[in-house]
C-alpha cells in the first residue's frame, strides 16, 4: 500500500505542473482580448496600436503562441476584381469571335462584299492562264497579265498559242493598254515567229501531198516576200487607236466615252451607287454556294453555282437604277435596256447539258477576290472544256505608262496600202506571165494565185 506521504508528493506534482499550463491559458485569453481590441482600434482611428509590448505579459511562451493566433487582415479584393474582368473579356471576346464567324464571314456578306469591291475598286490586278480545247483536237493556251488603274489607265499582256489538229502550235504574243482619256493602244510582238508558223501550217494544209518540196518552198517565199515589208514595220510596235480615229467610223464615239466616263466619275465617288448595286444584290442573291473550301492561305473559299431566276431578277433591278439609265443614256445608239439586262443575265442560255465547277476565294479581312478557278465540260455537237485559273488584286499600287513612240493608226493605214498596191502589181505581172509562158508557174503558184 503506497505510503501517504508518497500520495502528498504525487498530488503536489500534479497540482505544480498543472500551474504553468493555467497561466498560459490565461495569457492566451489576455492576448486575444488585446488582439481584439487592437483590431477595433485601427478600424475605427486608423491609429496602428499594434506596437503593445508594454502590455504584454512578461511570459515568453504567451506571446509566441499569442502571435500564431492573432486574427488575420481582410484580403484585398483585387484579385476577385481582376477575375471578374477576365471572364467578361472572355464572354466579350467569345461573343466577338462569334459575330466575326457569323456576320461578318457569312457567306452571302462575304460574297456581295467582293462583288461590290470588284465594282468600286480604284485598282486591279489580274494574272492567270486560260485553256479551251474542241474535240480533244484544235484550242488555245493563253496566259494573262492584267492591270488596271482609274487613274492611270490600263495594261493587257496575252502570250499562249493556237492549238491546230495536226498538233501543231501557232504562238502569238500582244499587248494592249487603255488610257483614261479613251485612246487605245496595241501591239503585237515577235510576229515573224507567229508568221513563219501559219505560213507553214497553211501550205502544208492546201498543198496536200500533191505539191512538192520546192514548190512548197516556192510558195513560202512568195507569200513572206509580201508581207515581211509589214511585219518589220509593226513587229513590237505600239499602235495608237485615238477618239479622233473612232470618230472617223463612229461619229458618237467621242461623244459616248465622255458621258460615260462622268457616269464612272458619279459610280467612283458616290456611295449610293454602290449601296443600290448592294441592295439588288441583297434581294437577288444569285450567286449560291455549293461547298465551302475553308481556309487556305488567307483567303477562304467557296465553291458557286448561278441561280438562274434570281439572276433574271438581278439583271432586271440593276436595269432599273438610275446609273444604269444613265449609261443607255450615253450609247442610246448602241444599247438599249434591254441589252443590258441581257448583259447581267437575264437571258442566261441554257448550259443544263454542261458540267461545270467554279470556285472563287476571297480575302479574309476585306472580302475581295483573290482567286478564280473553274473548269467546265459540255458535250453540245462536240467535246468541250474551258479551263480557268486566275488570281487578282485589288486596291494596290498599280502604275501604267503609256507608250510615247506609237505609231497612228492613220500611218498603219498607209503602210497596209502600200503593201497591197505594191502586191498588186506583183500578182499583175504574175499572171500575165503565166498566160505566155504558163510552164514558168510553178504548180503551187497556179494553186494561191
Amino acid at each position: 500500500m503506497p505510503d501517504d506521504r508518497e500520495l502528498k508528493d504525487d498530488d503536489t506534482q500534479s497540482v505544480n505542473s498543472s500551474s504553468p499550463q493555467t497561466d498560459l491559458g490565461r495569457d492566451i485569453e489576455r492576448e486575444r482580448s488585446l488582439a481584439e481590441i487592437e483590431s477595433q482600434l485601427v478600424g475605427e482611428s486608423g491609429v496602428d496600436v499594434s506596437d503593445s509590448s508594454s502590455l504584454q505579459p512578461s511570459v515568453q511562451p504567451a506571446t509566441y503562441v499569442a502571435s500564431s493566433l492573432q486574427t488575420p487582415k481582410k484580403r484585398k479584393k483585387w484579385p476577385i476584381i481582376a477575375g471578374v474582368i477576365a471572364v467578361v473579356l472572355i464572354v466579350l471576346g467569345g461573343g466577338a469571335s462569334a459575330v466575326y464567324a457569323f456576320w461578318y464571314q457569312n457567306p452571302d456578306k462575304v460574297i456581295a462584299d467582293g462583288l461590290i469591291n470588284a465594282v468600286t475598286a480604284n485598282t486591279a490586278t489580274l494574272t492567270g492562264t486560260v485553256s479551251y480545247k474542241y474535240s480533244n483536237e484544235v484550242g488555245f493556251d493563253i496566259s494573262l497579265d492584267t492591270k488596271g488603274s482609274k487613274s492611270s489607265g490600263s495594261n493587257i499582256k496575252a502570250t499562249g498559242s493556237i492549238r491546230l489538229k495536226d498538233n501543231t502550235k501557232i504562238p502569238f504574243e500582244g499587248e494592249a493598254m487603255y488610257a483614261p482619256n479613251g485612246d487605245v493602244y496595241f501591239r503585237a510582238s515577235n510576229l515573224s515567229k507567229t508568221i513563219d508558223t501559219t505560213v507553214d501550217t497553211f501550205i502544208n494544209q492546201m498543198g496536200g501531198s500533191e505539191s512538192t518540196a520546192q514548190e512548197k518552198k516556192t510558195a513560202k517565199t512568195t507569200i513572206t516576200n509580201t508581207i515581211n515589208p509589214l511585219i518589220k514595220k509593226i513587229d513590237n510596235q505600239w499602235v495608237k487607236i485615238s477618239l479622233d480615229d473612232m470618230q472617223e467610223y463612229n461619229k458618237d464615239a467621242k461623244t459616248q466615252y465622255e458621258c460615260v466616263q462622268k457616269v464612272a466619275k458619279k459610280i467612283e465617288n458616290d456611295p449610293q451607287v454602290a449601296n443600290d448595286i448592294k441592295k439588288a444584290y441583297q434581294a437577288n442573291k444569285l450567286i449560291l454556294v455549293k461547298e465551302s473550301l475553308g481556309m487556305v492561305n488567307g483567303s477562304m473559299g467557296y465553291v458557286i453555282d448561278v441561280d438562274k431566276d434570281a439572276a433574271k431578277k438581278f439583271g432586271e433591278a440593276i436595269k432599273n437604277l438610275p446609273v444604269s439609265k444613265e449609261i443607255v443614256d450615253c450609247l442610246e445608239s448602241d444599247i438599249t435596256q434591254d441589252d443590258l439586262e441581257a448583259a447581267y443575265g437575264s437571258d442566261m442560255q441554257d448550259d443544263s447539258k454542261a458540267d461545270s465547277r467554279v470556285e472563287v476565294w476571297f480575302d479574309q479581312w476585306d472580302h475581295s477576290v483573290t482567286q478564280i478557278n473553274a473548269t467546265s465540260t459540255a458535250s453540245v455537237g462536240a467535246k468541250q472544256s474551258l479551263t480557268l485559273n486566275l488570281k487578282t488584286t485589288f486596291n494596290k499600287p498599280v502604275e501604267v505608262t503609256l507608250p510615247k513612240d506609237a505609231m497612228s493608226l492613220k500611218d498603219l493605214q498607209n503602210e497596209i496600202k502600200k503593201i497591197i498596191d505594191a502586191n498588186g502589181t506583183s500578182i499583175d505581172q504574175q499572171a500575165t506571165q503565166s498566160v505566155a509562158s504558163p510552164r514558168q508557174t510553178t504548180a503551187a503558184e497556179n494553186r494561191y494565185y
